[in-house]
Formats: C-alpha cells, sequence, structure tokens
C-alpha cells in the first residue's frame, strides 16, 4: 500500500513540475531560481514563526479588526524581496 502511495505522490509531482532537461539553459537557470526562492521563503517563513515574539516589529493597527498587528520587521523585508524577485520573474518571462 505504501508503495502505490509513494508512487502516485512520484507521478504527480512530476506531472507538475516543469521538465527543466528541456529548457534552454536561460530559462532552466530562472526556473532554478524560482524553486530556490520559494524554498527559502519556506523556511524563512517557518524561522520567523518559530522565532516569534523575540524578534523587533513594526505594528499596525487595524480598524476593521480592533486589535493591532504585530508583523517582524524579517517579515517585511522577505516580502519586498520576494514581491522584487516576482516582478522580475513576470518581465522576464514577458520580454522573451
Amino acid at each position: 500500500m505504501m508503495s502505490r502511495f509513494v508512487r502516485y505522490v512520484r507521478v504527480a509531482f512530476s506531472n507538475r513540475v516543469v521538465d527543466l532537461r528541456s529548457l534552454p539553459r536561460s530559462l532552466r537557470l530562472l526556473a532554478i531560481l524560482g524553486y530556490a526562492c520559494v524554498a527559502l521563503m519556506l523556511g524563512a517563513t517557518l524561522l520567523l514563526e518559530l522565532a516569534g515574539s523575540q524578534q523587533s516589529g513594526v505594528e499596525f493597527r487595524s480598524d476593521a479588526l480592533s486589535t493591532t498587528l504585530q508583523i517582524p520587521t524579517l517579515a517585511m523585508v522577505f516580502s519586498a524581496l520576494s514581491l522584487a524577485l516576482g516582478w522580475a520573474f513576470v518581465l522576464t518571462g514577458a520580454s522573451g
């Protein structure tokens, strides 16, 4: 039963991931960078959650929620870098 599950996961994963071998060198590099950045963001999110209240942050007062939300400074930095990198990938893909 476990081998069927592993085989199913492997097939499902391979059908949803870009085949890097068929891409030109420049697009292969962009795809690898994109996957690495997604993995980095997931890891950073996990580390930020584990560190929790030990970090400095920016407080936002939400009138709709009637509460104050605190966002870690590193989360804001990672988010801004992700946004810039995402736009770089979009614009690079649009120009090629």
